[in-house]
C-alpha cells in the first residue's frame, strides 16, 4: 500500500526515472536525507538505515498529476548514485552507479518489477566478463534473434587492469570507453568485438536508441573536457561486431550544441529525440533545449521557458499518449553549482515540470514538433482534474442520448403493438396507451432536465486550458481570480480586469510564452504576454491593468510606455500586435488600458529613442521574449564631492540581490536602489548605458568624453556591456553580477547625481 498520498518527492539528483504505462518511476540519486556517516562525512556504505531509505519508490501517475510513494519488496538496488536504467515490459532494469563514498562503485543487474514493486538480481558483481564498477555510463537495449540483449557504454569508476586499451587512467578513479553486452534471456555477459572511430573515454553522456539497430551517444566528460559531437554505435548482431561512427559538427554547416555533459536526452519518436540542459566547459549550468532530428543527425534549438532548462543531473522521461503525442516530465536536478560543498548539500530542484508535445511525423526525414503546453506539476494536476471532468461528463451525455433513444423505441413499438392488437375494446385500448404515453414522456421530462443540468455544468477557464490555436505555447494558466465589486484580480500574475457591470461575463486567462509573435516597430516587450478572452459579450469595454518591469522616474518616461494588442488571434500566426495608448505612472509597475473584449492578445511595450537602437534593429517575428537579464541600482549617500553610484547586471535575480546587497551593505552609507528587468533579443549582443549628469537646477551637461567630472569604470562612452560578460559573470560563486561604477572627481557641490539611460529607461 502507499505509504503517502499526495506528497512532494524529496530534491535530487543523478537518479533514474523509468515510465510504465501512465506511471513514472524515480528512484535513487543525492537527496539531503540520504543516510551520512558522522565520521567519514561520506554516505554510508551499507546500513539498515541507508537499505530503508531506497527501498520504497516515488511514482507520479500523469492521468491525475499526483506523486505518492510506495515501499519495495526485496533488495535494493546498491548502486544508488549515477546508475543507468531501462525498461523491458513493466520491468525497469538498472545497472551499477556508485554507493556514495569512496571509491565504491557497483556492476551488479538489477530488476524492479513494477506489477509487484519487488526488486531481484539477475547478474552479480563482478560476474564473469562483466563491465568493469562503474557510474553514469550509457544504457541502451536491443534484441538478437529474438532475444532481450542490453548494452552499456563508458562511464566512470576504478579500474586495476593496466592493460585495458579503454581506460583513461589504469588503478585509479577514471572514465572508460568499453562497450560490453549483457544476454538477458540467457543471463549472460560478453564483450563485442569494436570497430570505427571510437569515443574517448567519457562519463555523464547520453545513449539512445535510434532507428536501424544503432545507439546515438551525445555529449560526456572526457579528458579534454565536455564533448559536443554526436558517435553513432551500430550494436552487434550474431556476429557480435558493433561500429562506432564519429559525426563531427564542423561538418555540418547548422546550428549545432556547445559541449556539454549532465544532461538529458530522450527519444519522443523513431526519428526525433530532445535535449535539456546539462553544464558548458566551465560547469555552468545550461539553459537550452534542443530537438534531434536522427535521420539527418541535425539539431533544431527550441524555445524554452523559465523552470525547464539549467538543470543538471535530472532526468527528462517521455510518456506516449498516443502517436502524435507525448508527455515529458522532468525531475530534479541541480541548477548552480556550489563549491566546496558536498554532493547532498548541493541546492537541488524540487520542482517537477510537464511538457506536453505534439509530433508531425508524416514527413519521416523531416519530422516537426509543436508545444501543446508546458507548466509546473500543480498546474498540470489541475488541468488534469477538469479533463476528467469533462469526459465524465460526456459519458453522462452520451448515455442519457442512449436512454432517450432506447425510450422513443419503446414508444414506437408500444404504439404498434396496440394498434395490431385486435381484441379488446377500442376505450381499454386508447386507455393502455395513453397510460404508456404519459410513462414516455414524464422520462423525457427527466431526461431533458438532467441534459440542462449537465449543459449548464461550467469547468472553471476551460476554454483556456489550451489555447485553439496550436502555434502558441502555454506558459501557465491563471485561475481562482480574487473577485470584488466587479472586479477581478490575479495578484501573483500582475493582472487585473475592472469595470465588470454584467454578472454573465466571465473571463479565462492564460500567458503564453512563445510563438509567432510580430510585435511593433522599434519596441521591446516589456511584460509577459496574456491571452484574456470573454464568456459572453461584455456590455461595455473593460479596463485592464499589467504589471510591467520598466523603472518610470518621471513623466516623460512614461509616454515611452505602450500597451500592444493583437484585435485578431484566430488569422494567426504571425500573431501581429498593435499599438494602444495606455495610461502609466512614474513609481508604478503597472498600467492601464481601455479594451472591447472577445479574444485578444495583450502585452506591454517601451517604444525605443532612435539613437539608442542597435543597428541592425529591424521590425522582426521572434520566439518568445529572448533572455532575461536584471539591474539593480547601490548608491551612497556622501558628500557630493565623494558621491559613488554602482549598477550591477545579472542574469540571475535573486544571485543579483543576494550577493550585491551583502557587499554593498558593508560598505560605508551605501543603500538599495530600484530592480529592473531587461528582455534580450536574439539579434541584440550588448546593452548600452548612456551616461549624463545635470547642474543644479536640471540642465544637462552635454560633454560626454570628460564624464562632467564623473570618473566610470570600464571607461568606455558610451559604456557597452556585453551579454556574453554578464553570462561569464554569473559562473563564479560571489561574483554573480557584472558591476560598473561610477565615482566624481572633482568638488562640485552643485552636481545633481549622475543618470544612466539604458536603451531610452532610466
Amino acid at each position: 500500500p502507499p505509504l503517502k498520498m499526495s506528497y512532494i518527492p524529496s530534491p535530487r539528483y543523478r537518479h533514474i526515472a523509468a515510465s510504465v504505462g501512465h506511471n513514472l518511476y524515480a528512484w535513487g540519486g543525492w537527496t539531503k536525507d540520504i543516510p551520512i556517516d558522522p565520521t567519514t562525512k561520506e554516505a554510508v556504505h551499507a546500513s539498515t538505515e541507508k537499505k530503508k531509505h531506497f527501498s520504497s519508490v516515488d511514482i507520479l501517475n500523469v492521468k491525475t498529476g499526483e506523486w505518492r510513494e510506495e515501499r519495495t519488496r526485496g533488495d535494493p538496488h546498491p548502486g544508488v548514485v549515477g546508475a543507468a536504467c531501462t525498461v523491458i515490459g513493466r520491468k525497469i532494469i538498472v545497472f551499477g552507479g556508485y554507493c556514495g563514498h569512496g571509491t565504491c562503485f557497483y556492476n551488479c543487474i538489477t530488476l524492479l518489477d513494477t506489477d509487484t514493486l519487488e526488486w531481484s538480481q539477475i547478474s552479480p558483481n563482478d560476474a564473469p566478463q562483466s563491465a568493469h564498477r562503474k557510474a553514469h555510463c550509457g544504457m541502451v537495449q536491443f534484441k538478437v534473434c529474438g532475444e532481450d540483449h542490453l548494452c552499456f557504454v563508458g562511464g566512470t569508476g576504478l579500474f586495476d587492469d593496466e592493460s585495458h586499451q579503454f581506460v583513461e587512467r589504469p588503478r585509479s578513479a577514471s572514465r572508460t570507453n568499453e562497450i560490453h553486452c549483457f544476454n538477458l534471456t540467457k543471463g549472460e555477459w560478453y564483450i563485442p568485438e569494436v570497430t570505427g572511430t571510437l569515443p574517448p573515454p567519457c562519463a555523464y553522456h547520453s545513449l539512445i536508441n535510434i532507428p536501424g539497430d544503432k545507439a546515438m551517444l551525445t555529449g560526456g566528460f572526457s579528458k579534454n573536457g565536455r564533448m559536443s559531437d554526436l558517435y553513432e554505435l551500430t550494436l552487434p548482431t550474431s556476429d557480435k561486431i558493433c561500429k562506432w561512427e564519429r559525426i563531427h559538427h564542423n561538418y555540418v554547416d547548422l546550428p549545432w550544441p556547445v559541449q556539454r555533459s549532465g544532461h538529458s536526452c530522450s527519444i519522443l519518436s523513431d526519428s526525433l529525440a530532445l535535449l535539456i540542459g546539462g553544464e558548458d566547459h566551465v560547469s555552468h549550468a545550461l539553459d537550452e533545449m534542443w530537438l534531434l532530428k536522427s535521420t539527418k543527425m541535425t539539431w533544431k534549438q527550441m524555445p524554452l521557458s523559465e523552470g525547464v532548462a539549467k538543470r543538471r543531473g535530472h532526468t527528462a522521461t517521455v510518456l506516449k499518449i498516443s502517436d502524435a503525442r507525448v508527455i515529458v516530465v522532468l525531475v530534479g536536478g541541480v541548477s548552480d553549482w556550489i563549491p566546496n560543498h558536498k554532493c547532498w548539500e548541493q541546492t537541488m530542484r524540487p520542482d517537477t515540470q510537464i511538457l506536453e508535445l505534439e509530433l508531425d511525423l508524416q514527413g519521416y526525414c523531416n519530422p516537426e514538433v509543436k508545444f501543446s503546453f508546458h507548466m509546473h506539476l500543480d498546474g498540470y494536476k489541475e488541468l488534469m482534474q477538469q479533463r476528467s471532468e469533462k469526459e465524465q461528463l460526456e459519458i453522462q451525455v452520451e448515455e442519457l442520448k442512449k436512454v432517450n433513444e432506447d425510450s422513443e423505441r419503446k414508444l414506437s413499438e408500444s404504439e404498434a403493438l396496440l394498434r395490431d392488437r385486435k381484441q379488446g375494446s377500442k376505450q381499454s385500448t386508447d386507455k393502455e396507451l395513453a397510460r404508456q404515453r404519459a410513462e414516455i414522456e414524464d422520462l423525457q421530462k427527466k431526461l431533458d432536465s438532467r441534459l440542462q443540468n449537465i449543459q449548464e455544468t461550467k469547468l472553471p477557464n476551460s476554454e483556456a486550458t489550451i489555447i485553439s490555436n496550436q502555434d502558441i505555447n502555454i506558459l501557465s494558466k491563471l485561475t481562482n481570480p480574487e473577485r470584488r465589486n466587479g472586479t477581478l484580480h490575479w495578484r501573483n500574475h500582475g493582472l487585473s480586469i475592472f469595470n465588470l457591470n454584467d454578472s454573465d461575463t466571465s473571463f479565462s486567462v492564460t500567458t503564453v510564452w512563445s510563438s509567432q509573435f510580430e510585435f511593433p516597430e522599434n519596441t521591446q516587450l516589456f511584460s509577459h504576454i496574456y491571452w484574456i478572452q470573454s464568456k459572453g459579450e461584455p456590455a461595455k469595454p473593460v479596463e485592464v491593468e499589467m504589471q510591467h518591469c520598466a523603472v518610470l522616474l518621471n513623466k516623460d518616461q512614461c509616454s515611452n510606455m505602450c500597451f500592444g494588442v493583437c484585435n485578431d488571434p484566430e488569422n494567426g500566426p504571425p500573431y501581429k500586435f498593435k499599438i494602444q495608448e495606455g495610461h502609466f505612472a512614474p513609481d508604478s509597475n503597472y498600467g492601464k488600458v481601455e479594451i472591447k473584449f472577445s479574444r485578444r492578445l495583450i502585452a506591454i511595450f517601451v517604444r525605443f529613442i532612435s539613437r539608442f537602437l542597435p543597428e541592425n534593429h529591424q521590425n522582426v517575428i521572434i520566439n518568445g521574449i529572448g533572455k532575461k537579464y536584471f539591474t539593480k541600482w547601490y548608491l551612497q549617500n556622501s558628500t557630493p564631492s565623494k558621491g559613488r553610484a554602482h549598477f550591477v547586471i545579472c542574469q540571475n535575480l535573486d544571485g543579483c540581490i543576494e550577493n550585491a546587497d551583502e557587499y554593498y551593505t558593508t560598505m560605508h552609507s551605501m543603500r538599495s536602489g530600484p530592480e529592473c528587468i531587461i528582455h534580450a533579443k536574439p539579434f541584440e549582443e550588448k546593452i548600452q548605458l548612456v551616461l549624463q549628469a545635470e547642474r543644479n537646477g536640471g540642465v544637462p551637461i552635454e560633454d560626454e568624453t570628460e564624464h562632467n567630472g564623473w570618473k566610470i569604470t570600464p571607461t568606455v562612452v558610451p559604456v557597452e556591456v556585453k551579454l556574453n560578460d554578464v553570462d561569464e559573470c554569473s559562473k563564479y560563486e560571489k561574483y554573480h553580477c557584472l558591476q560598473i561604477h561610477t565615482e566624481k572627481t572633482n568638488i562640485q557641490a552643485n552636481l545633481t547625481p549622475l543618470k544612466i539611460t539604458l536603451q531610452g529607461i532610466e
